[in-house]
This record gives C-alpha cells, sequence and structure tokens, in this order.
C-alpha cells in the first residue's frame, strides 16, 4: 500500500521546497557572517550606532518578559533604570525572537546575531 505523499510527483515538489529553504538560510548566514562577524562588527552595539539601542530594547523586553509582562509600555533599560516610552514609539513585534534567545541562556550578541539572521532569511 502506497502512501499519497511518497508519491514521485510531490516527494520532488517537497525536495524542492526543502532544498529552496536551505538556500535561502545558508545565504542569511553567509550574508550576516561577512557583514558583521567576520571583521568583528558584531560588538559595534558598542560603539555609536543604532545596534546599541536596539540592544537596550532588546535587554529592556527581556527583563520584562523574565516579570512576566508581555507587552509592556515602558522599557527599564534606558535612562539608568529610570525608564523611557520607548515602546511606544518603536514597536516590539521585531525583537520578541531575540528576546526569547535572551530568555533561553544566549548572550546579547548571539541574540542579534540569531535575529539578524531570522530578519535576513
Amino acid at each position: 500500500m502506497q502512501l499519497t505523499f511518497l508519491n514521485k510527483k510531490n516527494w520532488k515538489k517537497v525536495a524542492i521546497i526543502v532544498f529552496t529553504i536551505a538556500l535561502f538560510l545558508l545565504v542569511s548566514i553567509l550574508a550576516v557572517y561577512q557583514a558583521q562577524i567576520f571583521q568583528g562588527k558584531i560588538w559595534s552595539f558598542l560603539g555609536t550606532s543604532d545596534d546599541r539601542f536596539h540592544n537596550m530594547r532588546i535587554e529592556g523586553l527581556y527583563h520584562s518578559l523574565l516579570r512576566h509582562q508581555y507587552f509592556p509600555f515602558i522599557n527599564m533599560s534606558f535612562m539608568d533604570g529610570f525608564g523611557y516610552i520607548v515602546n511606544i514609539f518603536y514597536s516590539d513585534f521585531l525583537l520578541y525572537p531575540a528576546a526569547f534567545l535572551r530568555l533561553m541562556g544566549y548572550s546579547s550578541a548571539q541574540a542579534i546575531v540569531g535575529l539578524n539572521i531570522l530578519l535576513t532569511f
């Protein structure tokens, strides 16, 4: 008895989809590697670039998630812990994957790399 999803026609479609996803993932990883990791620019968030601002947003969201605040209005990582309403001006929607990576135990730099790979993909 042959299963319907294992015939040649469907198997070929599944193989093409899996190959395409793997190719896009490889290209995304290589692009982030060339742009940030290889030249040591992943640590640029310590400088004056926008990555520092976004890293502080990720850290604030991470600490809010630790306190079970899933949609915080005030980001407490700004202004020496006094907080700033940056979440009203900039959406945190795209930062949740990086905050979840932080919750899983990854460092800030690893979370930013993971977010950049996801966004590039």
